[in-house]
């Protein structure tokens, strides 16, 4: 055997024995705590004390020998290394959740699983479902918050709820409404910073990015293009993987945030969340309802199919 394949070797067995040893209480605690950037969120979630979250996220950064979390004046956000793994992580604990859902099905339980991105799934999906509930009392959702568009088929998911041109491949797609952008932030920093009703200053104060490869058309740097600024300048800020936490760091003043009517709207109604400079850009995107194109929709997936057009169509 040559060096090279030996190294091989041991690099693919050191793998394999870490995944085999990681603590599966502390991924689910990971996950939870990655999903929000706060462990007394993450800890109500599990129906746990936030010193047992804490603990578990210390097992795990000391197994793995990273730091996965850093903290900041309010709240948590990711290291590097953090991002990496979180994004693992959840894709396979969903893969299991799914998994799950499955068998029960099979059990004569009506499940329909639906998918939706972070942002989505916590400001305009599961504020809305209670009512449909109420309606179908004999079905069960199972949501599944991704912001990487999954495959219906590969992953037996029934709806997907996406953003974007409308061209995903080889499923059926119905369009929901189109979407406005704006910037935010809380009415406490746009009364404090009067200048923000220009665009042309938004970059001299915090901003606050949604990281990873599904959000590049949603950066800063595209509005304002959009709004016809010209800044060549870096733009730094706090970068989150969460959109929800976009949004909370936004009605706590830590900077400015990117905003959809869709996504924002009960925070803009409530005054939390304002539009200092006043100005919506119509990006040509947005919501559309996902099917598989090879799987008929069960009796339950059907009703929550048609719900959902109405819902969101008649809020246009």
């Amino acid at each position: 055997m040559t060096l090279k394949k030996y190294l091989a070797c041991r690099k693919k067995k050191f793998m394999a024995d870490l995944v085999n040893s990681l603590p599966l209480r502390a991924l689910v605690a990971f996950r939870a705590a990655g999903e929000h950037l706060n462990f007394t969120r993450a800890a109500d979630d599990l129906n746990v004390t936030r010193e047992a979250i804490s603990l578990q996220i210390r097992t795990l950064e000391t197994h793995l020998g990273v730091r996965l979390f850093q903290r900041l004046h309010r709240g948590l956000a990711l290291t590097e290394a953090g991002q990496r793994f979180f994004g693992a992580v959840k894709l396979s604990l969903d893969t299991i959740d799914i998994a799950v859902e499955e068998l029960r099905s099979m059990q004569g339980k009506s499940t329909v699983s639906v998918t939706t991105t972070m942002a989505f799934a916590s400001s305009a999906l599961i504020a809305r479902l209670p009512v449909f509930h109420s309606a179908n009392p004999g079905i069960d959702i199972r949501v599944i918050e991704s912001d990487e568009c999954r495959d219906l088929d590969r992953d037996g998911i029934d709806l997907s709820i996406r953003y974007g041109a409308g061209n995903w491949p080889n499923v059926s797609v119905t369009h929901l409404f189109d979407e406005e952008t704006f910037p935010v932030c809380s009415a406490k920093m746009a009364a404090e910073n009067p200048d923000l009703r220009d665009m042309e200053n938004i970059p001299k104060h915090r901003l606050l990015h949604l990281s990873g490869i599904a959000h590049q058309w949603e950066d800063w740097r595209r509005m304002l293009e959009m709004a016809g600024v010209n800044y060549s300048g870096e733009l730094g800020g706090l970068w989150f993987s969460n959109y929800g936490n976009v949004i909370q760091a936004a009605r706590d003043s830590h900077g400015i945030a990117i905003a959809w009517r869709h996504v924002v709207e009960r925070h803009l109604m409530s005054g939390e969340l304002v539009n200092p400079t006043g100005r919506i850009f119509k990006t040509g995107r947005g919501f559309y309802l996902l099917q598989s194109q090879s799987r008929r929709l069960s009796p339950a997936a059907q009703k929550l199919h048609d719900w959902l057009l109405q819902e969101f169509r008649k809020r246009q």
